[in-house]
Order: structure tokens, then sequence, then C-alpha cells
């Protein structure tokens, strides 16, 4: 038997018939891109909430496909700052925000975090907000915020000396924070080494037993037998002016020196407050911490410090009134400053006269720092 060419059909159309198809194919895989596209899921976060000058962390990027079909080559891109510096790249030192690409490939309902080590240069606050995700001529943006602190550096400062004198609730001992047996901090489960004085019995009763942790026992405060205040003047001296440059490093490693010695503070577990009179990220003329101790006020502090500007903003003198006004007493002051004139040790004498003590630390000597240029290039 042979084969006959039906009659009626053209040579070409089994090749007619396979375009066809590819458009079709084409047309429903663009379809299907389309709609994955547009039920992606973007995400970012740094994986620490702060660290600390010339350190690293990482910046995670996760991207989520809920659908049964796959997507390739999708792109986001992004701009960060050059002071976050990703690691093996160079940033180009005149522009202050560098370019990211990120190309994903995900299949179905997959999950694809992907993480780049990330080098923080210099103290501040960062914050990451849009995202722009592309494929093709699609494009989406993402509200993908993502923000860091990064605290100052620490300097070796050792400028904490032993207690010149013991105020009342001081205790000649190695330990630190001596309990107070006249405060009441509410409840707590009991753990090995508690008193048995130390047992509430009432509520005890009305816990369920579960063990020794339905043991309840009173929760005391602690006594610190030290109180610190550390002011950080940002105010020159206009008659001795400081060049701009040299000012806007000296008052960098000044915030690095206020915050080794808060450091050194709150470790032998003092209290410690902070002042100074800078301008902020968030348009405030002034910082202000209260005389606190413990690791969550420690942090609370160091982003205090990482949304400094290098700017003067308030009056030194505003710093001593609110404390003067205060009656504040038995307090240790650190006094950072560039200059003193007379207005300012008036303000030091009335705080020395309510039973404090007031050391003043010359920051333009420490540093080593000279003063001089221009009136018109010096602030």
């Amino acid at each position: 038997m042979t084969c006959q060419r039906l009659v009626g059909l053209p040579s070409y159309f089994p090749i007619a018939i396979i375009i066809l198809a590819l458009a079709v194919l084409v047309l429903v895989w663009r379809r299907i891109t389309k709609y994955v596209f547009s039920r992606l899921e973007y995400s970012r976060e740094f994986t620490d909430t702060g660290v600390f000058e010339g350190d690293s962390t990482i910046l995670e990027e996760t991207i989520i496909n809920p659908t049964p079909f796959p997507i390739f080559f999708a792109e986001v891109e992004a701009f960060v700052y050059k002071d976050l510096e990703f690691a093996d790249y160079i940033p180009d030192i005149d522009k202050n925000m560098q370019y990211m690409i990120s190309r994903f490939t995900v299949m179905p309902y997959m999950k694809v975090r992907r993480r780049h080590n990330i080098n923080c240069k210099k103290r501040g606050f960062y914050r990451l907000e849009t995202a722009r995700l592309w494929k093709g001529k699609k494009n989406r943006y993402f509200d993908s915020v993502a923000s860091i602190y990064i605290y100052p550096k620490t300097i070796d400062s050792g400028i904490i000396p032993s207690p010149l004198s013991y105020l009342q609730g001081n205790y000649p001992t190695s330990r630190r924070l001596i309990s107070d047996p006249f405060s009441f901090a509410g409840v707590r489960d009991y753990r090995f080494g508690d008193s048995f004085s130390s047992v509430n019995f009432k509520v005890t009763a009305k816990a369920p037993i579960t063990g020794y942790s339905s043991i309840k026992v009173n929760s005391r405060e602690f006594c610190s037998n030290r109180s610190i205040m550390i002011y950080l003047n940002f105010q020159t001296d206009s008659e001795d002016p400081i060049p701009a440059n040299v000012y806007s490093s000296l008052m960098e490693t000044s915030i690095s020196f206020a915050s080794s010695v808060v450091f050194e503070a709150v470790r032998e577990g003092y209290k410690v407050g902070f002042a100074a009179n800078s301008r902020n990220n968030d348009g405030s003329i002034s910082v202000r911490a209260p005389m606190l101790s413990g690791n969550d006020h420690y942090i609370s502090l160091l982003q205090s410090l990482s949304l400094m500007r290098t700017e003067a903003g308030a009056s030194v003198i505003s710093l001593f009134d609110k404390d003067i006004k205060d009656f504040v007493s038995c307090t240790e002051f650190y006094f950072m400053t560039t200059f003193i004139n007379d207005e300012i040790s008036e303000k030091i004498s009335l705080l020395e006269k309510n039973t404090n003590m007031v050391s003043i630390i010359r920051l333009d000597r420490i540093f080593d720092i000279k003063s001089g240029g221009s009136k018109e290039e010096s602030v």
C-alpha cells in the first residue's frame, strides 16, 4: 500500500500547526508567568538589631512562590547605603548609595533565602525601605523595610575611678549590686539559692502545683552604690573655633568615648544616664536618657548614640538646668567638653552644692586635637 497526500491540504500545513501550537504555548506561559509574578512575596531583614561600628552583620532576603508554577530569573533591585558595605565588593566612594541586584529562580511552593555579609563601616541608623521586583517589562514595588543601628565603636577610656566616698547605702564589698530588703518588685518563681524568708506563701498557695516552679518568692530591687550622669557638649568656644573637618572627627571620637564610659558604668552595675546637646536624626536638638541600670537600658543608650549627628543643637546650659531644677543629688557627673567659661563654671558649682561630684573631661586635650582655621571654615 502506498501513502498518498490528502487532497486539498497544502504541504506546509504541519509546519503551520507547529507554529500555532508554539504561539499558544508562549501565550499560556506568559499568562502563567504574569500570574506567578503577581503572587510572589518578598521581604528582607538584618539578622541583628544593632552592631558596633566595624563589625559585620547579615542582610537576609526572602522570596516565596506560593503557586504551582515556577518562575525564572526574577530580579530584585534596591539601593543600599555605602556605609553598609557588601563583602567582596568595593563601592563607589563618590556615591552615597550602592546599587544592588538579586536574581532569583523559584520553583513551585518554594521559599528561597539569600544572605549577604555586610560590613558596617560608620555609626548611624540605617533604614532600607523600598525594593523593586521586575521581570521583562513587569514591575512590582515592595515596602520591604529593614533597619539596623550601628553603635559607636568602643574606646578603652578607663575614666571612671574608684568611689571617692561611700554614700548612704554603699557597702565595701566586691559585689556591685546589693539586694534591698525593703523594696518589693513583684513575685517570681523559686530559684535555687533563694532563702526561706523570701517565699510568698499567699501567692504560693494559689498557684497550681508544678514542682519547684509553683513556689513563689518575693522579688527585690537592687541598690547600686553609684549613680553616674554623663554630659557631652557639642558647642565650641566662639573665641577659639575648631575647623569644621576637625570638629566632625573630634565629636565622632567623643561619641565613641562617651559610649565606652557608659559601657564601663553598666558593666559594673551602676546607674548611668546620658545627655548631649546634639542634633539628632529625628529632628530633635538634644538627647537625654535617665539614670538606670541593666542591659536593656544600655542598648537604649547605644541606639540614642547611633541617632546623634555631629552638630550642635541646644545650649549646653540646658543640660545643667534640667538636673539643677530636678534637684539631682548624690550623683557623679562627667562633663565632656572642649571649653569652659564662667557661665558653665557657675552651673557646675550649683550641681556640686547639691551633694554631687563633677569631673571635667577636656576632649580637645585627651585626643590632642588643636583648634584653628578661619571663622568661615570653623564651627
